[in-house]
């Protein structure tokens, strides 16, 4: 229940939706780059961003929007395969160094198999299975250690 309070029903709607602290997160694509956004716009004060080069290149120009809306907000990116153990522990720690603590993670890194299933080429399938949910594993361990 919520305290009994005389402040307006969207202020302590705001209260009750605020972020705080520093988040990874992955992937750059609609989801991510919606959720940086609702992030930011609740209070997160960092967000790193883990994705791979192809993914920046057209996520750049709505990353530096990000940059321009928030000025305050810490925003960098990091070239993170996330399905590679090394790589992942490598970004974790530079976020940490970064940004002082890691708050949140959200893993929104993923890819689709675009064919159907009786046709999907067994290397296809591991493709997904490494990215899209090997990947979020790696990444919650990092930060979990």
């Amino acid at each position: 229940p919520l305290p009994k309070d005389d402040s307006p029903p969207s202020e302590r709607a705001r209260q009750r939706f605020a972020v705080e602290g520093n988040a990874i997160v992955t992937g750059a694509g609609g989801i991510g780059l919606s959720v940086i956004r609702a992030l930011l716009e609740h209070g997160a004060s960092g967000i790193a961003i883990f994705d791979v080069p192809v993914s920046y290149a057209s996520s750049m120009p709505a990353i530096e929007t990000l940059k321009a809306d928030f000025p305050n907000a810490k925003i960098k990116t990091y070239e993170v395969d996330v399905r590679n153990e090394t790589i992942v522990d490598a970004a974790v720690d530079r976020v940490s160094e970064d940004f002082g603590t890691i708050d949140m993670l959200l893993c929104f890194a993923g890819v689709v198999g675009c064919a159907h299933a009786h046709e999907l080429k067994v290397d296809d399938w591991k493709r997904v299975m490494d990215v899209n949910v090997t990947g979020s594993w790696l990444c919650a361990q990092a930060v979990g250690k």
